[in-house]
């Protein structure tokens, strides 16, 4: 999970609310780039087809690899298999 928001935010964002747990609003995560944008709770989801709308025609595979690219370390990761239960609970 830390290399997936590691790979969304500045050095110095993905420190500072790390290290002290900030919690923020829609507006601060948008000014942070947090987030890409900040509606409120009604708009959610007719923002999101509006965004997702002009992707619709592209091709599936063609953007699937984009974001395997995009987000290669943390996808490393994930297939590696390098957090499991024993890293986090120990030998029982």
């Amino acid at each position: 999970m830390t290399a997936l928001i590691k790979g969304r935010l500045t050095p110095n964002v993905f420190r500072s609310l790390l290290l002290t747990g900030a919690r923020i609003g829609g507006v601060e995560a948008k000014e942070l780039g947090v987030v890409d944008e900040a509606v409120p709770a009604d708009q959610v989801l007719p923002r999101a087809i509006a965004c997702v709308a002009p992707m619709v025609n592209k091709d599936r595979h063609t953007y699937a690899a984009i974001k395997r690219g995009m987000y290669a370390e943390a996808l490393a990761l994930l297939e590696g298999g390098v957090i499991n239960e024993d890293s986090v609970f120990g030998s029982l």
